[in-house]
C-alpha cells in the first residue's frame, strides 16, 4: 500500500470513514490531526508523558513516521480496525509501534455485551472475539462490560508490531476532554489486562502474544509544557 504525505491538518480529513460528520471543531478527529500534524513529531504533551514514564524515562525518543486512519485486518467479520493514528517510533534505539486513539467527549462505543447483541452473535463475531481475547491473554468470561473498541485497537498495536518486527507496542488514548471522559472504561480494560493505569502516564510493559505491550492515557491539557 502507498501513503500520501500530509502537509496540514485538513489533509487528514479525506481518510476519515465519515469526513463530513467527523471533521468538526470539538471532535477528536480534527483535534488529533491538529495536535500531531502541527507538531510534525510527538506533541509536546505526549513526549512529556512518555519521558516521565518508566518505559522511556531517560531514554531518547524519536518519531519516525505517522499514518492517519490506519486499517488493520482482523479475523472474523468484514471490517478492519480503523485506528486514528499509527506512529512508528524509536525509544532508546528500539522500534516501537504506537496506535493512537483520539477521544474528546465520544465514548469508546459498545461494550462487548452490546456488540454481541447488535445484529446477533454470529460465527464471525465469535471467531473475532475469541481471537482478540486470546491475543490479549484474556478468557472469554468476565469481559462483557469492557468496551469492544479497546480490544481491537490494542490488538492492532500488537499485530502491527509483529508486521514491522518490532518487539514493543503501545496503545495510547490521546484525549482532549478536560473531564477525562471514558477514563473509567480505559482503566477497567487496563486492569483486566493486568496493568496499573494512571492518567498522563504509560504503563510498564507486559508480554502479550510475544510483544511487549504498554498502555497509555494522555490528556491534552494534563501536563504543563
Amino acid at each position: 500500500m502507498f501513503y500520501i504525505p500530509t502537509s496540514k491538518p485538513e489533509d487528514w480529513k479525506v481518510f476519515l470513514a465519515q469526513p463530513e460528520k467527523q471533521w468538526k471543531d470539538g471532535y477528536s478527529a480534527k483535534e488529533l490531526a491538529e495536535a500531531w500534524q502541527n507538531a510534525l513529531d510527538f506533541p509536546k504533551i505526549v513526549r512529556n508523558a512518555l519521558a516521565s514514564s518508566k518505559i522511556a524515562e531517560d531514554k531518547e525518543i524519536e518519531f519516525i513516521q505517522g499514518i492517519p486512519e490506519y486499517k488493520v485486518d482482523l479475523p472474523g467479520g468484514v471490517r478492519a480496525s480503523q485506528n486514528d493514528l499509527f506512529v512508528l517510533a524509536k525509544i532508546d534505539n528500539e522500534l516501537v509501534v504506537i496506535m493512537v486513539e483520539g477521544k474528546h467527549r465520544e465514548p469508546f462505543g459498545k461494550t462487548v455485551a452490546e456488540w454481541k447483541k447488535d445484529g446477533g452473535f454470529s460465527e464471525g463475531k465469535q471467531s473475532r472475539l475469541a481471537y482478540l481475547a486470546t491475543t490479549l491473554g484474556l478468557p472469554l468470561s468476565n469481559i462483557d462490560e469492557l468496551r469492544y473498541q479497546l480490544f481491537h485497537r490494542t490488538v492492532s498495536a500488537i499485530l502491527t508490531a509483529q508486521k514491522y518486527c518490532a518487539k514493543k507496542a503501545i496503545m495510547m488514548v490521546h484525549t482532549f476532554s478536560l473531564n477525562n471522559d471514558s477514563y473509567p472504561d480505559y482503566a477497567a480494560f487496563s486492569k483486566m489486562l493486568g496493568y496499573e493505569p494512571e492518567m498522563n502516564c504509560f504503563t510498564e510493559y507486559k508480554s502479550k502474544s510475544g510483544v511487549l505491550l504498554s498502555l497509555g492515557w494522555v490528556n491534552n491539557e494534563g501536563i504543563n509544557d
